[in-house]
């Protein structure tokens, strides 16, 4: 063998010892590695519901899954609800479908008809501070002092009747067929009558000698009636039918040139 060959083979032989050493040396990392940095074993991957474990039969394992908890469901507020609107109810307070007289009440008629009067018919007017009527020859025609809750009370005038006549009516309401009058009449004649509109029929019978100018009073107490002429008794009378309402004054003029006139009227509580 030459010695160039000789060389090669031992280049080879020193190359393979090299590999061989290298190849051992690789197969030794793992180990080293393990020595060096312990490593935890991996756990086995569970693809399903058994769990492989060398040289153990597969045995099933039950996963106990949590089941869905119901959520409190949400509780219903309560609607509010809306306290009622309270309206005031309106107190209805009944009028009165006419003035309420005051009394004392008086009118001496200087300043012509006080409003609280209301004529029923006719032409009322003032003369020389007087009540009376212009010119008309046919019946009564009235003026009212109207108050339907009138009671008691003493009412006193001076009255004119030379030309005619002059009635008045106490405690009168609107349901009355006739009217309770007491009537200073023609021709000197009086007395406590009923007036229907078309006849004046004395109550207590019929009285004469009445002057033609006077000062009267009548009184109005409960169930009684009466009246007082120049300060003198004439008539006394006892109703029970009529027990409130308003005044009213009657003219009948008797020729074509005055008619009877009133003065000085007057009204006072009872004591």
């Amino acid at each position: 063998m030459t010695t160039k060959a000789k060389t090669i083979l031992e280049i080879i032989v020193a190359s393979a010892t090299v590999i061989a050493m290298c190849i051992g040396a690789i197969a030794l990392i793992p180990a080293f590695g393990q020595w060096l940095f312990p490593i935890s074993p991996i756990p086995t991957a569970t693809n399903s519901n058994f769990t492989k474990t060398p040289g153990v039969q597969l045995t099933a394992t039950t996963f106990l899954y949590p089941t869905n908890t119901l959520l409190p469901t949400s509780t219903l507020l309560p609607i509010d609800t809306p306290f009622p609107t309270i309206q005031p109810t309106a107190t209805i307070i009944p009028e009165s479908p006419m003035p309420i007289i005051s009394l004392p009440f008086t009118d001496d008629f200087n300043s012509g008809i006080n409003n609280f009067w209301t004529v029923v018919n006719g032409n009322w007017i003032t003369v020389n501070g007087r009540l009376t009527i212009a010119f008309d020859n046919y019946g009564n025609k009235w003026i009212a002092l109207e108050d339907p809750q009138m009671q008691n009370y003493r009412l006193s005038a001076n009255l004119n009747r030379s030309a005619g006549q002059i009635e008045i009516a106490v405690r009168v309401q609107s349901s009355q067929s006739k009217l309770l009058v007491y009537n200073f009449g023609f021709y000197g004649h009086h007395c406590w009558a009923f007036d229907d509109g078309s006849y004046t029929n004395c109550i207590a019978g019929e009285l004469g000698d009445l002057p033609e100018q006077m000062n009267i009073q009548m009184t109005v107490n409960g169930s009684n009636f009466s009246t007082l002429v120049d300060g003198r008794q004439t008539q006394s009378i006892s109703m029970t039918d009529y027990s409130k309402g308003w005044i009213e004054i009657g003219i009948w003029c008797q020729n074509g040139f005055e008619c009877p006139s009133i003065d000085n009227f007057k009204l006072d509580a009872l004591p």
